[in-house]
């Protein structure tokens, strides 16, 4: 069920003018790309560990230092300025992602920032890592509305080492488009920030806490009176389930996507990390395909997100938190509040 009266946005029956990326498959070297930190590798994937690109010959590969950071900046056709003004146009970003086929340790993702006509920045849009696949090319997609006066955007791919000496996260046909939202909604969750103990969510692995945490160390509730902490296990897993059936016909068209968002935090001296991820269930509650963020350390209070296309079938979301105690000491000091979801239709 939903929380509140969705907007129906008016769609255009008009095809959409088209969003062009300079060399989005590495098919050109690296041209149009800005190294920030690190420098973006096209690679032609040959290394037995190494997965072929997902089309073409080449694919990106996010360099050699612990962190990688570039961008493009993309000039949005005039014919979409009415549409994004009035609110009512969607940006569907999607890439496709790989790992070496021995460690998925490394992570990667694309995040968007909207400018203005002088290229000053209107909001960003940080997209969050998941966790990766160990076979193959997988798609990431990525659904934000555009905020009116956006007249550019900021394509920025950021990568995160975690074991070896190459940054192996690989990016390949990376893809903007625009639609026109016809649907969004947010979704219904019960007790999305502890304010009524645990009540609504189910644990698999642990036992989830709800409380204050202002102690020593400890970041406080983002807001209201209390926060979620993952329990005092060495691994959290939890979740709530709402349905989307209601949902189905744009869900079984491909037109459809889920957008979760929750704040994070941690304790000021140590590394458990967190998570959160959606499962995607159908009427059989099988799960039928997931996206899950990678499992961080952050001290201070964090906002982070996942999107997803809906698969086909799907009639439940799992949403599940996910956790990691990782320094000495009995509790799991990882902390959420403030879950949030919406759902988001689209034109074809």
């Amino acid at each position: 069920m939903f929380a509140c009266a969705p907007a129906l946005l008016a769609a255009s029956s008009a095809a959409l003018a088209s969003i062009t990326i300079v060399n989005p498959g590495a098919e050109s070297g690296t041209t149009g790309w800005t190294n920030v930190t690190g420098t973006l590798v096209s690679d032609t994937c040959l290394d037995p560990t190494e997965y072929p690109p997902h089309s073409g010959s080449y694919a990106f590969r996010l360099g050699d230092t612990a962190t990688y950071e570039g961008y493009q900046d993309v000039t949005l056709p005039a014919a979409l300025h009415s549409l994004i003004d009035a609110g009512s146009l969607l940006l569907r970003l999607t890439w496709w992602e790989s790992y070496l086929n021995d460690s998925a340790a490394d992570t990667g993702r694309i995040g968007v920032t909207f400018r203005d006509t002088g290229g000053a920045t209107i909001s960003t849009f940080p997209g969050s890592n998941a966790v990766g696949v160990t076979t193959g090319w997988r798609a990431q997609h990525t659904f934000v509305l555009f905020p009116a006066n956006t007249r550019s955007i900021r394509l920025h791919m950021y990568g995160l080492r975690g074991l070896g000496i190459e940054l192996n996260y690989y990016i390949d046909d990376i893809v903007a488009a625009a639609k026109v939202q016809t649907y969004s909604a947010d979704l219904t969750i019960t007790n999305p920030g502890a304010e009524s103990g645990v009540t609504g969510w189910t644990n698999v692995t642990g036992t989830l806490v709800s409380g204050v945490f202002n102690g020593a160390g400890e970041p406080g509730p983002h807001s209201g009176l209390n926060c979620f902490r993952l329990g005092a296990s060495s691994t959290y897993e939890g979740y709530q389930d709402v349905s989307v059936s209601s949902r189905a016909t744009a869900i079984d068209s491909g037109n459809a996507a889920v957008a979760l968002t929750w704040w994070q935090a941690g304790w000021a001296s140590d590394s458990d990390s967190g998570a959160m991820a959606i499962a995607f269930l159908n009427g059989s509650n099988v799960e039928i395909g997931r996206q899950t963020a990678v499992q961080i350390d952050n001290d201070t209070w964090l906002q982070r997100n996942i999107s997803a296309k809906i698969p086909a079938g799907t009639k439940t979301l799992r949403l599940i938190m996910l956790g990691t105690r990782v320094s000495a000491g009995t509790n799991l000091n990882a902390y959420i509040d403030d879950v949030s979801a919406k759902i988001i239709e689209y034109t074809p």
